[in-house]
């Protein structure tokens, strides 16, 4: 009866006479029906990200961020991670060449560009949008290189204008992907934006109000830039993103600088005289889960 109650009909009728092993959810609003179905079928539950209701201790394995501050003393069914859980697409050679030719690149070195948008207590302003460009373009002339830029789902769309007026006639600029103006720049689609600059850019600057762009530019073992986003509110404490990419920056992992300053941080990483991150190949998510199954 409960299940039925938590889920539309038709989730629930594809869900009824399923079964598995292990059952993951993402999300506090699915742990409900998680905890529910895992116990008809007394399967081993994983749930990602914060429950508090109901609680993430019923899990059999919870994997929540850092960054969230989940109450102390850390239960044995925790995995503490950095941020969110990104997936590493695999680099191959056919796979560059095809968008080196697909999109013209010429250069030695291509700069990538990430941007996101508002999120709960964070914003990207235009001030800081219009400072980290003029600082790659600054950067990209002095190191002789073409820059790969997209915005996302979230970027306001008086963001893209400006970036459009900046970047459009702009030699250096290969790619510029408008997500809301439905601009592919070049590309089949919009969606191909993230995965080709991760293929193609030799560093890559995110905006700090997205934590999954952060999280999946860490996880390509690429030099990484970021800047810290604006503050919506008064915060009692550090805000949450903040703290995020602060604890990445203790961990060499990025570079966090001024919205001004990208250009200075791109031209140090990629002279041979900056650090470059400091990610190995290890997977701790999958490193725990072998230990745990």
């Amino acid at each position: 009866f409960w299940l039925r109650a938590t889920l539309e009909p038709r989730s629930y009728e594809m869900i009824r006479s399923a079964y598995a092993d292990i059952s993951i959810s993402c999300g506090a609003a699915t742990a409900p029906a998680h905890l529910l179905w895992a116990q008809t079928i007394g399967s081993k539950t994983i749930h990602l990200n914060m429950s508090r209701w109901p609680s993430w201790k019923r899990f059999h394995l919870a994997v929540i961020s850092r960054h969230d501050r989940p109450p102390q003393p850390i239960s044995s069914n925790l995995l503490l991670v950095d941020g969110a859980i990104a997936p590493v697409a695999q680099s191959t050679p056919d796979k560059k060449n095809h968008w080196h030719s697909q999109l013209g690149l010429r250069k030695k070195l291509q700069i990538g560009l990430l941007l996101g948008g508002p999120a709960r207590g964070a914003v990207l302003t235009p001030g800081q949008v219009r400072q980290s460009v003029s600082a790659l373009l600054s950067s990209a002339e002095a190191l002789d290189a073409e820059l790969l830029v997209t915005t996302s789902r979230r970027t306001p769309v008086e963001l893209e204008k400006m970036l459009k007026e900046m970047l459009k006639r702009d030699p250096r600029c290969r790619l510029l992907v408008l997500v809301n103006h439905h601009d592919a720049g070049g590309l089949e689609g919009t969606s191909q934006a993230v995965g080709c600059i991760f293929e193609c850019a030799h560093i890559v600057v995110v905006s700090g109000d997205s934590i999954s762009m952060v999280s999946e530019a860490v996880a390509q073992h690429k030099p990484v830039v970021s800047f810290l986003p604006q503050p919506t509110r008064w915060f009692f404490g550090t805000p949450k993103y903040h703290r995020y990419l602060q604890d990445l920056s203790r961990q060499g992992r990025l570079v966090l600088v001024e919205p001004g300053k990208v250009g200075e941080a791109v031209l140090k990483a990629l002279d041979g005289n900056g650090k470059g991150p400091v990610n190995s190949d290890r997977d701790p998510i999958v490193e725990h889960l072998v230990k745990w199954l």
